[in-house]
Formats: C-alpha cells, sequence, structure tokens
C-alpha cells in the first residue's frame, strides 16, 4: 500500500479517504472462510442476540457490553422466518466482534498488519492503538440498516483520534449496502458519545445535530478496497435490498497518547 503526503491532505480535507485493491481478492476470500468456520464452530443457535443499531439499544444489554474483549456474535434483527431458519447461522448474522483482532490468529495477523499502522501514523497518530475489531454482515434480501453516526461516539479520546479502516470483502453499491459518507461532516461538533452508567449504557447528547441524508454521497467499493473513516465523519449504510451479500470487516485506532475516558463502553 503506496502511503503518501496526498493521502493525509484528503483525508482531513474529506474526512476520509478511498483506497483501491489495498488487499488481495485471496485475502478477501480467507477472512470470509476463517469466519465461516468461527461460526460453524462457536456460533449458538438460538439467535437470542439481536444486534439493533441506533440510539439507545443495548443500553442493559450485559452481552454487548461483555463482547468488548470476545468474539462475539450478534444476529441480524430481520434474520426471522422459516426458510431462513433452516439456513446456516452464518446468513443470519449482523455482525461478529470486538475482538477479533486479538483473539483469532487469522483476523490478528492480518490486523495488525505493518502497513496499517505506518497509514494511521501518517494521518497523525504517534501511538497508534487498535482497540476494536468487527466483521460487519450485509445479508442478502434484509442485512439491516446502519443509521447515520460518528466513531467516536463510541471510541472517544481527549481529543478525538479514533480511525475507522472499512475493508470491503466483497463488492459494495448503492443496492447492497455501500458505505455512504458525509463529505467534510467532520469538520463539525460530536452528536452524542454512548457511555458506560454505573447500571447500564447510555447515549449523551452535548450537543443535537441533525444530519439530512441527502448531504451524503454513495462509495461504491470493489473486494478488496479500503475506506478510510475520521472518527468525526458522519457515515451510515443502507438496508441490503438486493440479492447479493455485502460482507466487510472494520478496524479502529485510537491515538494512546490521548486521554482515553474509563466512561466509554470499551474498556481495554
Amino acid at each position: 500500500m503506496a502511503i503518501t503526503s496526498n493521502i493525509c491532505a484528503e483525508f482531513y480535507e474529506k474526512g476520509f479517504v478511498q483506497l483501491r485493491s489495498v488487499i488481495d481478492v485471496r485475502e478477501c476470500q480467507k477472512l470470509i472462510l476463517r469466519m465461516h468456520e468461527l461460526t460453524e464452530r462457536a456460533c449458538p443457535n438460538d439467535r437470542t442476540q439481536v444486534f439493533h443499531a441506533g440510539e439507545n439499544e443495548h443500553s442493559k444489554d450485559d452481552f454487548f457490553l461483555r463482547s468488548a474483549n470476545k468474539i462475539a456474535f450478534f444476529f441480524d434483527k430481520n434474520s426471522h422466518g422459516s426458510i431462513r431458519r433452516r439456513k446456516s447461522n452464518f446468513y443470519a448474522l449482523n455482525k461478529v466482534g470486538h475482538a477479533l483482532h486479538s483473539r483469532c490468529p487469522v483476523f490478528k495477523k492480518f490486523s495488525h498488519r505493518d502497513d496499517f499502522y505506518q497509514l494511521v501514523r501518517t494521518l497523525g497518530h504517534k501511538k497508534p492503538m487498535l482497540i476494536q475489531s468487527m466483521f460487519i454482515f450485509k445479508q442478502a434480501n434484509f442485512g439491516d440498516e446502519v443509521p447515520p453516526h460518528q466513531d467516536a461516539s463510541f471510541l472517544y479520546t481527549e481529543p478525538v483520534s479514533v480511525i475507522g479502516l472499512w475493508f470491503a470483502l466483497e463488492d459494495a453499491d448503492e443496492n447492497n449496502g455501500c458505505l455512504w459518507v458525509l463529505e467534510g461532516g467532520h469538520r463539525g461538533n460530536l452528536k452524542n458519545r454512548f457511555l458506560r452508567g454505573p447500571d447500564k449504557l447510555v447515549f449523551d447528547f452535548p450537543e443535537r445535530v441533525s444530519w439530512p441524508k441527502e448531504l451524503f454521497r454513495p462509495l461504491p467499493a470493489r473486494a478488496g478496497d479500503a475506506i478510510i473513516l475520521h472518527g468525526l465523519l458522519p457515515h451510515y449504510s443502507e438496508r441490503n435490498h438486493s440479492a447479493k451479500t455485502r460482507l466487510a470487516y472494520t478496524t479502529h485506532f485510537i491515538d494512546r497518547t490521548c486521554h482515553y475516558p474509563k466512561t466509554n463502553w470499551l474498556n481495554y
């Protein structure tokens, strides 16, 4: 991966950078195959742990809280019905997180590549730390939407330092749930924070911010592409209305020279 000063300039101008063919398609297939193996070996069959994207969800969910440092399987809320129940759990999941980068040797090796660390250093990190990882599913025909949000809401540092690396493991377009971004939106304020309270997780709103969806632009991607996201950049993805899955893998880095409050939902 060629890392240049132009990447840094574009990142801070737009709030994101899209890099083509960062990883080989064979590497994409390797990660997908490994997730198939993990699902067959460790995923529960009752499908009771469902992921709900959005505010005020999972506020009292101990399973979600414990997922910070393990490999946890979250089902899509739309994966019901007799036909879907007959399929493998792999085709009913919403995401798997949040510690693939430390708990699975295959994902660990990929996530800690030297060039990924070099990239976030180029973007300003002095002591980059990989703190979270997720395998994200967009199941064919029903994969759930993810509403507009900022990564800094969940992995807050002072000052904001979180950088997301989103890897397309399959082709992504407007029909099967590609990312949509608010270009330049990282220059705005942080909408909310997802906080660890005394007995539950809560969203705190220092400022009510509205992001009209008509201001966002889609980022179609090919398998092997990477999209680098500033922690304050608003982004989202639509529900998958197509017959094609859209699989992706994401990692999030913070700068250890920045203060990481204990009130963050994810403790490390």
